[in-house]
C-alpha cells in the first residue's frame, strides 16, 4: 500500500459518504497521500427536472410549481456540492493532508470510474442517501465501482475506528501478495493483528500458507489468526467474516477465488468494510 499516492473519496454528504472521507483522510495521513473529493451533480435527476411534465412538491414552496431552472432540486445539487466541498476541506485540514476538490455533473457511476482512473485508491460509502437506511447490499454505485475500477476500492460500512479488526481472505496468489500487503498497513494502525481466512482445500496447503504469511507479518512485527477455509464459498466466507464483526475484510480481487463476480458478491450481506485490492 505504500505505492497509494492519490486518494479519491466520493462525495455526497451522506452519513456513509462522511464516513468514507475520515477514513480517506486518515489513509492519507498515514500513507503522506493526496486526497482527491469528488462530488457528482447526478445527471439523471437533472433530466428527470427538466421534463415538461415534472413538478416540484415542497413545504417551502406553492404545490405543483412547474420545474425551473432556479427549482428547489438544482439549488439543492449547489448546496449539496457545496457543502461537500466545506466537509472535505475541514477534514483535510484536521488530518493535515492535501486536499483537491472536483465537481462534474454525469452518471454518477461513470463519473467516479472516470476519475479513478487518476487515482490510486477509491474509497466510497457502503450506500448513498437510501431511502431505506438499513440494508444490507452495497449501493449501486458503491457495486458499480467495486466491479469497474482499475484502482483498488475501499468499501466503507463502517468507520475504520482504530483498534477495529484487520481480516485478509488469502490463497497464495498473487493478487493476495498485493492484499497481504494492504492489510498489514491497515494492522499497523489498528493495533498489529490479522484474522488470516486461509482459502486451502487440504490441512497441507493451509499449513504452508500460514507459514508464508506468518514470515511475512513477524518481519514487521504483526501476528496473524488463521482460519482455514476448505472452498471459497461465498457463504462460508461469510460465515468465517461474521465471527470477526465490525473490521476491514481486505481481498484480492484477481484471486481465483473470487472470479466471475466473486468479489462484487462479496459486498453483499458482511457486516464490514471491504478492501477490494486490485
Amino acid at each position: 500500500m505504500s505505492d497509494i499516492r492519490r486518494i479519491l473519496v466520493a462525495l455526497d454528504a451522506s452519513p456513509h459518504s462522511l464516513a468514507a472521507l475520515e477514513a480517506a483522510c486518515g489513509l492519507a495521513r498515514r500513507l503522506e497521500a493526496e486526497l482527491l473529493g469528488l462530488y457528482v451533480e447526478d445527471i439523471n435527476l437533472i433530466r428527470l427536472a427538466a421534463h415538461p411534465c415534472a413538478t416540484t412538491f415542497s413545504l417551502a414552496c406553492p404545490p405543483g410549481r412547474p420545474v425551473g431552472d432556479d427549482d428547489i432540486l438544482t439549488r439543492a445539487l449547489r448546496l449539496q456540492g457545496a457543502a461537500a466541498r466545506r466537509a472535505l476541506d475541514e477534514a483535510a485540514a484536521r488530518a493535515r493532508v492535501t486536499a483537491r476538490f472536483s465537481q462534474r455533473q454525469g452518471r454518477v457511476e461513470a463519473e467516479v470510474l472516470a476519475a479513478a482512473e487518476e487515482a490510486d485508491l477509491l474509497v466510497i460509502g457502503w450506500t448513498g442517501r437510501a431511502i431505506v437506511p438499513a440494508r444490507s447490499r452495497a449501493g449501486s454505485v458503491a457495486r458499480a465501482v467495486a466491479r469497474d475500477a482499475r484502482a483498488s476500492v475501499l468499501v466503507l460500512q463502517r468507520d475504520l475506528a482504530e483498534g477495529g479488526p484487520v481480516m485478509l481472505l488469502y490463497d497464495g496468489s498473487e493478487t493476495a501478495e498485493r492484499a497481504l500487503a494492504v492489510a498489514m498497513t491497515l494492522a499497523r494502525r489498528d493495533g498489529g493483528e490479522v484474522a488470516v481466512l486461509l482459502l486451502a482445500e487440504t490441512p497441507r496447503r493451509a499449513t504452508e500458507l500460514e507459514r508464508s504469511v506468518e514470515s511475512r507479518m513477524s518481519e514487521a512485527g504483526l501476528s496473524g489468526r488463521y482460519q482455514m477455509l476448505p472452498k471459497a464459498d461465498a457463504a462460508l466466507i461469510r460465515r468465517a467474516v461474521g465471527l470477526v464483526p465490525g473490521g476491514v475484510l481486505v481481498a484480492g480481487v484477481g484471486m481465483p477465488a473470487l472470479a466471475e463476480g466473486g468479489a462484487e458478491s462479496l459486498l453483499d450481506d458482511l457486516g464490514c468494510s471491504v478492501v477490494l485490492v486490485k
